[in-house]
């Protein structure tokens, strides 16, 4: 897992930090029934998918800058390299943005039913 962390770069932190709140708050709007909550985990899960795009498109791009001062026999095997890497934070994202939308949409859609048992 840490080796999985280190491939992501930075951008696993925050990805980390807002996937697991967006899983908290669906489970809170969830249990709760509160719409609120269940919204935030929606809105933080959003914020997961941007993060996870936005740390691979980084990391693509570190990879790419560092591949000009490369030998030319080496290049396209470190960029294949590098671009499995720069994946580490999209992979990790979609984890938390399954469970923090899906808990999140199931909090939603159980706060506005007007059915209590």
């Amino acid at each position: 897992m840490a080796q999985f962390f280190a491939e992501g770069g930075f951008a696993m932190w925050p990805i980390a930090l807002v996937g697991l709140f967006a899983v908290i708050l669906g489970g809170v709007g969830l249990g709760t029934r509160s719409k609120g909550a269940a919204l935030g985990a929606l809105g933080c899960a959003a914020a997961v998918t941007l993060l996870g795009v936005g740390g691979m498109m980084w990391g693509r791009m570190k990879t790419d800058e560092a591949i000009a001062y490369v030998e030319p026999r080496y290049a396209e095997e470190l960029r294949a390299q590098g671009h499995r890497e720069a994946n580490r934070p999209l992979q990790l994202a979609g984890g938390f943005v399954v469970l923090g939308a899906a808990l999140g949409l199931a909090g939603f859609t159980r706060a506005t039913s007007r059915n209590v048992l």
